[in-house]
């Protein structure tokens, strides 16, 4: 028995409800995923822009929206995917304007050059990483995980002419990130609630 604000409580009562208290937090904090699932069909969307979950991808040469759940290159995607060609450019930003946090994306690639990740700071400075993905017609999807693009303006990424398939580019925003304290204060309190309710029932 473990004694919490004067109050007796079992250990492992106590580690289940700490354990659901993270569980329940760790769900608030939930990231936005942009996956280009709200785009059906084929799109030839070269030298335009495109839209979804309040990002902006201002897109290059030969850049395209098309179904990624069948054919050899595909292996590892569903749905929609963005397939870019060749020598291609495109970049990401919040239609707000606001900063955001760039974590990962699940791509492939087939070509001899990396993937360049150019994440552009509000002061123009940049975070560069060059990283390959796996051979799209061999091993299939990935997902490329990156440290320290944090609060950016804008994220660039270039296929360096390799052919390139990209798809659940995952965000931090400030709403994703602010929503974080209200659900931890709640659930915390929750737990607060649940200890009394033992101890009384403990003591009758």
């Amino acid at each position: 028995m473990k004694e919490i604000f004067g109050i007796k409580i079992q250990t492992k009562l106590l580690a289940a409800l700490v354990a659901l208290m993270a569980f329940l937090s760790s769900m608030a904090n939930a990231s936005l995923i942009v996956d280009f699932d709200s785009i059906n069909g084929f799109n030839l969307v070269s030298n335009s822009s495109v839209t979804e979950s309040g990002f902006n991808f201002d897109l290059g040469n030969a850049s395209f929206i098309l179904n990624g759940s069948t054919g050899s290159n595909f292996g590892g995607f569903d749905s929609q995917v963005l397939e870019v060609d060749g020598l291609s450019t495109f970049v990401i930003s919040l239609a707000s304007d606001e900063l955001f946090d760039f974590n990962s994306v699940l791509a492939s690639q087939s070509g001899n050059n990396p993937l360049s990740f150019v994440g552009v700071f509000s002061d123009s400075s940049t975070i560069v990483s060059d990283v390959f993905a796996p051979p799209s017609s061999s091993q299939g999807a990935s997902v490329l995980s990156f440290v320290g693009f944090n609060a950016i303006a804008e994220l660039r990424v270039s296929t360096n002419n390799s052919f390139a398939l990209f798809d659940d580019f995952t965000f931090d925003t400030a709403t994703t990130v602010n929503q974080v304290p209200v659900p931890v204060t709640f659930w915390m309190f929750v737990l607060g609630l649940i200890i009394l309710r033992f101890s009384i029932a403990s003591r009758r």
